[in-house]
């Protein structure tokens, strides 16, 4: 079951269940890491052997060290979970890296999937929490008091021991590209600190300006005015224009992550605002990943600002935040038809983003990290140039695939000769300074792009793992993680289909312009939001409560949550849904797509 590193297996009774327990023991040397595949639907335990060092998973810090955490060249620690008690993760593919060195213990215990589906019921519960019942998901956190009733009987041979075993593999490796991580963390680190200087600078220098110097401006102004040179409203656009410049010197770096799928982008996109985080800044996270949504259920494109490193013990693979942005997509995929609403979903973001920076320096000292979806070819690359575009990147990691590094860097330098020849032509036409000024340079492409190699431990996942992380991720959202405390009770209720209304995002496919007369445009909008009339097709589907008021609102607004719909009485007129939380739903408006889950499957 396992391979490489030093490793030492130890067997010890379970309390109170007689059962045996396995513990497996490995020594990481400095920059090493240890690779765990566990099974979905199971879990295991890890612990730092103390005073042996530190380590860390996706960049948050874990284990105890009687020196500074990663004084051997890692991140200084700022934040993360420093602890040698035994801690659950959940089934998936975990990495333990290490500067320093240390000593992790891993235990599973022999388990039986008798949990992995869900029985729903309508009962409620006096006090705050109401209505749901407990049930087995990916972790079985539910049901940790149940365990001997999942004791294997005696008689049962080695074979079907062996399949019950929570770790696949685990082993040790000194081929990581962590270290390079590390060093793309410390250019975006100076990229923030340098913001923060040019910040500090323009504020110094608007305090430097001394009176006589505002009353010569002020006098100027006078004299313009009478004699008709300033047009209404051209000196608040010129102070606009002047605040806009002023903001982008002192931006943070904007970090968009491309590469195919399964090359480990999710995870280099944690790590690096861990790292950040770690640092005290708190860059924005950005998840454009349709179908493996980190901050939001899939169909999603969610934006959330992350101040402190994410606790892979609370919030597993995924990254929690008390104020996430979410747009619903409405699907796991984007085709000819839905690309303009999800260009108009990104852009959406981008103005949002806007808006936090610049309310908040820090925010916007802090930069942005963004994950893309693996569709590097075709309509995939055109979205990510509109991101690109449309977010105003600076810095492109290019992860597990040179083609798309040269073809983007050959793209970026491009629209950067361009971008300068356009703006030597606006010299000429309002006859400034001439641009010979600018021969002889060489032309730099305004967006930085890096090569980044993929993990070693990064394996290639099938469709079916894709759909059962992605049905975990809905049981995530209703029901919470294995390993807290107080799991989340979600409730079953019903409604009339007179009391709230149904929507869909896009009126259907978009004839092409030349399939029509001339002058003709299409009559159908894929941007349209129409109305939907309730049927059997909401069964199982996964609908999105908007923030929008009215119809025209919820093309523009974020969504509030979602709700499972579980039942559709055509008779009576009415559904049954579950709902994170109990009471009244927090707006009427409810936005379908095509997104379901079926948890029974």
């Amino acid at each position: 079951m396992t391979m490489g590193g030093e490793e030492n297996k130890s067997d010890s009774e379970n309390e109170g269940g007689g059962r045996k327990s396995k513990v497996l023991t490995f020594k990481l040397a400095k920059e090493s890491e240890l690779r765990v595949e566990c099974k979905l639907n199971r879990f295991f335990h890890v612990a730092v052997v103390p005073n042996s060092g530190t380590c860390e998973i996706f960049g948050s810090e874990i284990g105890s060290s009687s020196s500074s955490a990663l004084s051997s060249g890692g991140v200084s620690s700022g934040g993360g979970t420093n602890t040698t008690t035994k801690k659950k993760l959940g089934g998936g593919k975990w990495a333990f890296f290490t500067y320093s060195g240390c000593t992790i213990e891993l235990e599973e215990t022999n388990q039986t999937n008798a949990n992995s589906k869900i029985h729903l019921t309508t009962k409620k519960t006096s006090g705050e929490g109401a209505g749901g019942e407990d049930f087995g998901d990916d972790t079985g956190r539910r049901n940790e008091d149940s365990d001997d009733d999942l004791e294997k009987s005696g008689d049962e041979d080695d074979k079907d021991k062996e399949e019950e075993q929570a770790i696949e593999i685990a082993y040790v490796s000194e081929e990581t590209p962590m270290v390079s991580y590390l060093n793309v963390h410390g250019v975006l680190e100076a990229k923030r600190k340098k913001a923060r200087d040019c910040s500090s600078a323009l504020v110094s220098s608007d305090d430097a300006v001394n009176e006589m110097e505002k009353e010569e401006e002020e006098e100027d102004t006078k004299k313009k005015r009478k004699r008709g040179e300033i047009v209404e409203g051209e000196e608040q656009q010129e102070e606009k224009e002047n605040d806009g410049v002023r903001q982008k010197s002192s931006a943070g770096p904007r970090v968009l992550i491309v590469g195919p799928a399964d090359v480990g982008k999710s995870s280099l996109s944690k790590i690096l605002i861990n790292y950040a985080a770690r640092q005290a800044w708190s860059p924005l996270f950005i998840d454009l990943d349709l179908g493996q949504n980190a901050i939001s259920v899939p169909g999603t494109i969610s934006a959330a600002p992350i101040d402190h490193p994410i606790n892979p013990f609370e919030d597993g693979a995924h990254v929690k935040s008390e104020m996430p942005l979410s747009y619903f997509f409405g699907d796991v995929t984007v085709t000819e038809n839905s690309k303009e609403h999800y260009k108009f979903l990104v852009e959406k973001i981008a103005e949002m983003m806007e808006a936090r920076n610049s309310k908040n320096e820090h925010a916007r000292h802090s930069g942005c990290i963004v994950n893309t979806m693996g569709w590097i070819e075709g309509l995939g690359l055109e979205l990510i140039l509109h991101a690109v575009k449309s977010l105003e990147i600076d810095t492109v990691l290019c992860l597990g695939q040179e083609r798309l590094f040269q073809t983007l860097s050959k793209q970026f330098a491009k629209d950067a000769a361009l971008a300068q020849q356009q703006q030597q032509k606006n010299k000429k036409n309002k006859k400034k300074a001439s641009s010979s000024d600018d021969d002889g340079k060489k032309v730099e492409a305004a967006v930085e792009i890096l090569s980044l190699k993929k993990s070693g431990g990064v394996v290639e996942r099938t469709t079916e793992f894709r759909r059962k992380t992605r049905d975990d991720r809905f049981r995530e959202y209703f029901y919470g993680f294995d390993f807290v405390s107080n799991p989340l009770s979600p409730v079953a209720q019903s409604a009339f289909f007179s009391s709230v209304s149904f929507y869909k995002v896009g009126g259907g496919p978009k004839a092409p312009t030349s399939a029509l007369p001339i002058g003709q445009e299409a009559s159908t909008d894929p941007m349209r939001v129409a109305s939907v009339i309730p049927s059997m097709s909401l069964v199982n589907a996964i609908v999105a409560v908007s923030h929008g008021k009215t119809q025209s609102d919820l093309l523009t607004s974020n969504v509030a949550g979602f709700i499972h719909i579980v039942e559709v009485d055509m008779h009576a007129k009415r559904f049954t849904y579950l709902s994170p939380n109990p009471g009244q739903l927090p707006n009427t408006n409810l936005i379908v797509g095509n997104v379901k889950w079926f948890p029974e499957n």
